[in-house]
């Protein structure tokens, strides 16, 4: 009985241990643990504890009799690598590279440059230029007024950097073409120069004029220097012509003051409808450029017109219209301090509508209070200027409205 007992023990443990395809090891259940189970069983099925089954080995499934089992293993941990936790490779690896030897290109810096170092004023001298003036053949007193119809604009500019900076000078160049014999080019030359050193000087005070005439240079030239070489009349006109150069430093040629007089004289009538009519023209060309909206051309003009002389007639006109340049461009803060500026110059004849300006400013920069109190100026200092208070009432009754 003990022995059929014991055949059916040995049977249920190999089929728990994968069908009796694999033997079962040696160390997996002693012949003692049997015996005790059978000994402890009263008639039933023997208890198998947990502990005597080797926890190694995994229990096994058949897929068939024929199939081969698949056992499948677990790769150990410490073969797992994880890409992200290892430190980069690049901080490891110890680059044997020699930089280039920059020793033997040597790189020239500022400091070095060979010669006089350039001043910053002269460098910006460098950058500034200015269009030629033609003359018609024969002609030096006026340009011609089909290709230099603007050459105020450029006088202008002059009188401008003139007053800007003291230490800078102005060489005026005189040109002419083939046509003629060299000496009477030469004239001709020299005396378009002297024209708008002449136009140059009379646009500034009396006192003025003495000072600015040393720093104007007269370098005639003539015809041996041509712009273009033709044989056509349309490109000799190019010839013809008179150009500025800005420069520091001596005088290479004669000074204007050396064709004047020894004694300073009063301005001329001439002279001075001369420059009245210069600063008109650029009046109007500054005008013009502002129904245009090209705003910031314009304002630039009416600057000049102020630089040349701030008693013209013309000087609060120019200034004003600085400050309408401004607020059509809704730049009301900068605006409001070129209306500012309106007061005292010229025949003090925008003053009125400056001071209306400045209530629309201050009403434009959402500053009722302040506009309110510059519109009521207009009508307790301005009385008689009926189309100013006009247009004050009007803004007060719209800033109340609101």
């Amino acid at each position: 009985m003990k022995r059929i007992v014991l055949l059916f023990a040995i049977g249920y443990l190999l089929i728990g241990c994968g069908g009796g395809k694999e033997a079962v090891p040696e160390s997996g259940v002693s012949e003692d643990v049997i015996v005790q189970s059978l000994e402890q069983q009263d008639g039933g099925r023997p208890a198998i504890l947990p502990e005597t089954l080797s926890p190694k080995i995994p229990p096994q499934k058949v897929i068939s009799s024929s199939a081969k089992t698949i056992e499948v293993t677990p790769a150990p941990k410490e073969d797992v690598k994880i890409v992200e936790d290892q430190p980069a490779d690049t901080t490891e690896i110890a680059v044997d590279i020699k930089p280039p030897v920059i020793e033997e290109e040597p790189v020239t810096t500022p400091q070095e440059t060979v010669g006089e170092p350039v001043s910053p004023e002269l460098i910006a001298l460098q950058t500034i230029s200015f269009d030629d003036i033609y003359f018609e053949s024969g002609e030096w007193a006026m340009p011609s007024s089909k290709f230099s119809s603007n050459y105020y604009v450029t006088l202008g500019k002059l009188v401008k950097i003139l007053k800007t900076d003291p230490n800078v000078k102005i060489r005026i160049s005189g040109y002419t073409d083939s046509q003629g014999s060299k000496e009477n080019n030469y004239k001709i030359a020299e005396k378009r120069a002297l024209t708008f050193g002449k136009l140059l000087v009379e646009l500034f005070p009396e006192e003025k004029r003495m000072e600015i005439a040393e720093r104007i240079e007269i370098n005639p030239v003539g015809s041996s220097d041509p712009l273009v070489e033709s044989k056509n009349v349309m490109r000799r006109m190019l010839n013809r012509r008179v150009s500025f150069e800005l420069f520091y430093g001596d005088l290479e040629n004669k000074s204007y003051t050396m064709y004047l007089d020894s004694k300073p004289v009063a301005a001329s009538t001439r002279a001075v409808k001369s420059a009245s009519s210069i600063q008109k023209k650029l009046y109007d060309k500054a005008l013009a450029l502002f129904n245009q909206k090209r705003y910031a051309e314009s304002m630039e003009i009416f600057e000049e017109i102020i630089q040349i002389d701030k008693t013209h007639s013309l000087a609060d006109n120019a200034q004003f219209w600085a400050g309408e340049c401004l607020y059509y461009q809704k730049r009301y803060p900068e605006a409001l301090k070129a209306y500012q500026l309106v007061f005292g110059l010229g025949d003090r004849n925008k003053e009125a509508y400056a001071q209306l300006r400045l209530g629309y400013c201050y009403f434009r920069m959402n500053q009722s209070e302040q506009a309110v109190a510059e519109i009521r100026k207009v009508s307790s200092n301005y009385p008689k200027a009926t189309e100013e208070n006009r247009k004050a009432e009007m803004l007060l009754s719209k800033i109340q409205s609101y």
